[in-house]
Protein backbone atom coordinates (compact mmCIF):
# COMPACT_ATOMS: atom_id res chain seq x y z
CA UNK A 1 0.00 0.00 0.00
CA UNK A 2 1.14 3.20 -0.66
CA UNK A 3 4.34 2.11 -2.52
CA UNK A 4 4.88 2.06 -6.50
CA UNK A 5 6.87 -0.28 -8.68
CA UNK A 6 8.61 2.43 -10.35
CA UNK A 7 10.88 0.91 -12.25
CA UNK A 8 11.07 -2.70 -14.14
CA UNK A 9 14.62 -3.38 -15.13
CA UNK A 10 14.69 -6.80 -15.86
CA UNK A 11 13.15 -9.74 -14.88
CA UNK A 12 15.06 -9.96 -11.23
CA UNK A 13 15.72 -6.17 -10.68
CA UNK A 14 13.23 -3.52 -10.07
CA UNK A 15 12.69 0.11 -8.52
CA UNK A 16 10.41 0.78 -5.92
CA UNK A 17 9.55 4.36 -4.45
CA UNK A 18 6.52 5.53 -2.08
CA UNK A 19 6.17 6.33 1.50
CA UNK A 20 9.08 6.43 3.57
CA UNK A 21 7.36 4.43 6.14
CA UNK A 22 6.15 1.79 3.98
CA UNK A 23 9.37 1.42 2.08
CA UNK A 24 10.88 0.62 5.37
CA UNK A 25 8.56 -2.03 6.06
CA UNK A 26 9.65 -3.45 2.99
CA UNK A 27 13.15 -3.13 3.82
CA UNK A 28 12.74 -5.49 6.73
CA UNK A 29 10.88 -8.54 4.72
CA UNK A 30 13.60 -8.20 2.42
CA UNK A 31 16.02 -8.44 5.21
CA UNK A 32 14.37 -11.33 6.70
CA UNK A 33 14.19 -13.13 3.43
CA UNK A 34 18.07 -12.24 2.72
CA UNK A 35 16.70 -10.48 -0.50
CA UNK A 36 19.78 -8.51 -1.41
CA UNK A 37 18.66 -4.95 -2.45
CA UNK A 38 20.37 -1.03 -2.71
CA UNK A 39 18.93 1.98 -1.30
CA UNK A 40 19.07 4.61 -4.04
CA UNK A 41 19.66 8.26 -2.83
CA UNK A 42 17.17 10.16 -4.10
CA UNK A 43 14.79 13.69 -3.09
CA UNK A 44 11.97 13.00 -5.30
CA UNK A 45 9.71 9.70 -6.00
CA UNK A 46 9.87 9.88 -9.58
CA UNK A 47 7.62 7.29 -11.44
CA UNK A 48 5.47 6.97 -8.68
CA UNK A 49 1.79 7.83 -6.98
CA UNK A 50 3.58 10.86 -4.86
CA UNK A 51 3.42 13.04 -8.34
CA UNK A 52 0.11 12.19 -9.20
CA UNK A 53 -1.03 15.39 -7.51
CA UNK A 54 1.10 17.55 -10.41
CA UNK A 55 0.03 15.33 -13.26
CA UNK A 56 -2.56 18.20 -14.84
CA UNK A 57 -0.05 21.18 -13.27
CA UNK A 58 2.92 18.99 -15.91
CA UNK A 59 0.63 18.06 -18.32
CA UNK A 60 -0.57 21.59 -19.34
CA UNK A 61 3.28 22.82 -18.97
CA UNK A 62 4.62 20.82 -21.31
CA UNK A 63 1.56 20.91 -23.52
CA UNK A 64 3.23 25.32 -23.74
CA UNK A 65 6.23 23.68 -26.02
CA UNK A 66 6.03 23.36 -29.34
CA UNK A 67 6.77 19.16 -29.39
CA UNK A 68 7.84 17.57 -33.49
CA UNK A 69 7.39 14.13 -33.69
CA UNK A 70 10.78 12.05 -33.82
CA UNK A 71 12.73 11.54 -37.09
CA UNK A 72 14.17 8.37 -35.78
CA UNK A 73 12.29 5.33 -34.27
CA UNK A 74 12.40 5.25 -30.95
CA UNK A 75 10.84 3.18 -28.17
CA UNK A 76 9.05 4.24 -24.93
CA UNK A 77 10.04 3.58 -21.23
CA UNK A 78 6.27 4.08 -20.91
CA UNK A 79 4.80 1.57 -22.94
CA UNK A 80 7.97 -0.58 -23.52
CA UNK A 81 7.34 -0.55 -27.57
CA UNK A 82 8.00 2.02 -30.18
CA UNK A 83 5.68 4.99 -30.42
CA UNK A 84 5.23 7.49 -32.45
CA UNK A 85 3.02 11.05 -32.18
CA UNK A 86 2.66 10.75 -28.02
CA UNK A 87 5.43 12.26 -27.30
CA UNK A 88 3.92 15.24 -28.58
CA UNK A 89 1.66 15.92 -26.16
CA UNK A 90 1.69 16.98 -22.42
CA UNK A 91 -0.36 13.85 -21.53
CA UNK A 92 2.59 11.35 -22.20
CA UNK A 93 5.16 12.97 -20.38
CA UNK A 94 2.59 13.62 -17.36
CA UNK A 95 2.69 9.76 -17.18
CA UNK A 96 6.42 9.54 -17.69
CA UNK A 97 6.38 11.30 -15.05
CA UNK A 98 3.81 9.57 -12.75
CA UNK A 99 3.29 5.94 -14.07
CA UNK A 100 6.08 3.05 -13.78
CA UNK A 101 8.51 2.51 -16.76
CA UNK A 102 9.22 -0.65 -18.20
CA UNK A 103 12.62 -0.67 -18.76
CA UNK A 104 13.03 -4.06 -19.31
CA UNK A 105 10.52 -4.43 -22.25
CA UNK A 106 12.25 -1.69 -24.52
CA UNK A 107 15.21 -3.96 -24.11
CA UNK A 108 13.61 -7.26 -25.65
CA UNK A 109 11.83 -4.94 -28.21
CA UNK A 110 15.75 -4.05 -29.14
CA UNK A 111 16.95 -7.69 -29.35
CA UNK A 112 14.09 -8.45 -31.39
CA UNK A 113 16.67 -7.30 -33.99
CA UNK A 114 19.29 -9.91 -35.03
CA UNK A 115 22.07 -7.30 -36.10
CA UNK A 116 21.93 -4.90 -33.30
CA UNK A 117 25.06 -2.10 -31.90
CA UNK A 118 23.95 -0.35 -29.02
CA UNK A 119 25.83 2.94 -27.98
CA UNK A 120 24.74 3.97 -24.62
CA UNK A 121 25.00 7.64 -24.06
CA UNK A 122 25.63 6.56 -20.36
CA UNK A 123 27.82 4.27 -18.38
CA UNK A 124 28.07 0.83 -18.66
CA UNK A 125 24.53 -0.15 -17.05
CA UNK A 126 22.21 -1.15 -20.02
CA UNK A 127 25.85 -2.60 -21.67
CA UNK A 128 25.61 -5.26 -18.23
CA UNK A 129 21.98 -5.58 -18.35
CA UNK A 130 21.59 -6.95 -22.06
CA UNK A 131 25.05 -8.84 -22.42
CA UNK A 132 23.49 -12.00 -21.05
CA UNK A 133 20.55 -12.00 -23.71
CA UNK A 134 22.64 -10.90 -27.00
CA UNK A 135 23.96 -12.89 -29.74
CA UNK A 136 27.07 -13.10 -31.68
CA UNK A 137 25.55 -10.71 -34.01
CA UNK A 138 24.35 -7.91 -31.18
CA UNK A 139 26.23 -5.46 -28.55
CA UNK A 140 26.84 -2.93 -27.02
CA UNK A 141 29.08 0.11 -26.01
CA UNK A 142 28.95 3.06 -23.46
CA UNK A 143 30.89 6.28 -24.17
CA UNK A 144 30.66 7.60 -20.65
CA UNK A 145 33.13 5.59 -18.30
CA UNK A 146 32.05 4.38 -14.99
CA UNK A 147 32.79 6.70 -11.88
CA UNK A 148 34.36 3.46 -9.95
CA UNK A 149 36.84 3.05 -12.17
CA UNK A 150 39.85 5.30 -12.33
CA UNK A 151 40.04 6.50 -16.35
CA UNK A 152 40.63 9.51 -17.95
CA UNK A 153 36.75 10.29 -19.75
CA UNK A 154 39.03 11.00 -23.12
CA UNK A 155 40.67 7.55 -22.56
CA UNK A 156 37.00 5.70 -22.26
CA UNK A 157 35.47 7.90 -25.55
CA UNK A 158 38.85 6.86 -27.64
CA UNK A 159 38.32 3.06 -26.41
CA UNK A 160 34.46 3.27 -27.82
CA UNK A 161 35.33 4.47 -30.83
CA UNK A 162 38.25 1.83 -31.29
CA UNK A 163 35.03 -0.59 -30.40
CA UNK A 164 32.98 0.86 -33.18
CA UNK A 165 35.29 0.45 -35.84
CA UNK A 166 36.23 -3.12 -34.54
CA UNK A 167 32.30 -3.70 -35.08
CA UNK A 168 32.55 -2.60 -38.54
CA UNK A 169 31.57 1.28 -38.35
CA UNK A 170 32.98 3.69 -40.10
CA UNK A 171 34.72 6.39 -37.89
CA UNK A 172 36.04 9.53 -40.01
CA UNK A 173 39.74 9.80 -37.88
CA UNK A 174 40.99 12.71 -39.12
CA UNK A 175 37.42 14.48 -38.49
CA UNK A 176 37.68 13.30 -34.96
CA UNK A 177 41.23 13.96 -34.74
CA UNK A 178 40.59 17.29 -35.64
CA UNK A 179 37.55 17.82 -33.29
CA UNK A 180 39.78 16.60 -29.88
CA UNK A 181 41.82 19.72 -30.74
CA UNK A 182 45.15 18.33 -32.36
CA UNK A 183 46.30 20.52 -35.00
CA UNK A 184 49.75 18.60 -36.87
CA UNK A 185 49.17 15.56 -39.10
CA UNK A 186 48.53 12.29 -37.40
CA UNK A 187 51.05 10.06 -38.63
CA UNK A 188 51.08 6.43 -38.11
CA UNK A 189 53.34 4.71 -36.17
CA UNK A 190 55.77 1.58 -36.18
CA UNK A 191 54.39 -1.44 -33.98
CA UNK A 192 56.04 -4.59 -33.12
CA UNK A 193 55.02 -7.59 -35.20
CA UNK A 194 55.13 -11.05 -34.15
CA UNK A 195 58.89 -13.00 -35.63
CA UNK A 196 58.22 -16.40 -36.85
CA UNK A 197 61.86 -17.73 -37.48
CA UNK A 198 61.92 -21.27 -38.80
CA UNK A 199 64.14 -23.36 -36.99
CA UNK A 200 64.82 -27.04 -37.33
CA UNK A 201 64.57 -29.45 -34.25
CA UNK A 202 65.95 -33.17 -34.95
CA UNK A 203 64.82 -35.87 -33.08
CA UNK A 204 67.57 -38.75 -32.95
CA UNK A 205 67.56 -42.28 -33.00
CA UNK A 206 65.85 -42.59 -29.11
CA UNK A 207 62.78 -40.91 -30.47
CA UNK A 208 62.43 -42.31 -33.68
CA UNK A 209 62.83 -45.97 -33.24
CA UNK A 210 66.14 -46.49 -34.73
CA UNK A 211 65.17 -43.78 -37.33
CA UNK A 212 66.73 -40.40 -37.47
CA UNK A 213 64.07 -37.78 -39.20
CA UNK A 214 63.68 -34.18 -38.74
CA UNK A 215 60.61 -32.46 -37.65
CA UNK A 216 59.90 -29.04 -38.19
CA UNK A 217 57.97 -26.82 -35.85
Amino acid sequence: ENVSLSVINSDNNCVISGDISNIEKIKSLLLEDNVEFVELSNTRAFHSHLLTPYFEEFKNYVNDFKLCKSKIDMISNVTGNYINTEICTGEYWARHLCNGINFNNCVEVLLQNEHLLIIEIGTDMLQKMMSKKMSENQSAVSIIRNYKKEQRDTTKLWETFLYLWEFGLEIEWKKLIYDFGYTEDYKKIPLPTYSFDYQVFCLGEKHMEGKEEESNY
